[in-house]
């Protein structure tokens, strides 16, 4: 596994989640489910 990905997904979360709690616990439930497709989207 690629650490990088989680750190990614850890700080989007992490500002989604300041904005709005409910959905930033929908997007990590999105995040487990896609795992590398995450990677890619947030390379972009």
């Amino acid at each position: 596994m690629d650490n990088g990905i989680f750190r990614r997904i850890s700080a989007l979360l992490g500002g989604v989640r300041r904005i709005d709690k409910k959905q930033s616990d929908v997007d990590t439930k999105f995040g487990m489910v896609c795992g590398k497709q995450c990677d890619t989207y947030l390379s972009l």
